[in-house]
């Protein structure tokens, strides 16, 4: 997406790629300094990682996450028909604005 922005619009291309290196590193200082730290207050290195209930909980979504990351293409039949239509809109835009600067190129 950085590389399809960056032909119109560097300037912007350079603002979100900047954005993108700033979230990767806040991201980075953020999992060290809550999975990596060292545990501070003695009442918590005795609790339990999940109860009973919490892993009925998590596996059902566990195995939702594990159905679209390797059968995406139920979910993704929904959305087909409107991004064609989106990507016949952006391809004749496309088309007409480079008619355009090639009308204005050569008058």
């Amino acid at each position: 997406m950085l590389l399809g922005a960056f032909g119109p619009y560097p300037w912007a291309a350079a603002i979100a790629a900047t954005g993108v290196i700033f979230a990767a590193a806040y991201l980075l200082w953020a999992l060290q300094r809550i999975i990596y730290n060292k545990l501070d207050k003695q009442e918590n290195t005795e609790l339990a990682d999940l109860s009973v209930r919490e892993y009925f909980v998590l596996t059902p979504l566990l195995a939702c996450i594990l159905w679209i990351g390797l059968f995406p293409a139920p979910f993704l039949r929904r959305v087909e028909a409107s991004v064609d239509h989106l990507i016949t809109q952006v391809q004749v835009q496309t088309e007409a604005s480079a008619v355009v600067t090639a009308e204005e190129q050569h008058p």
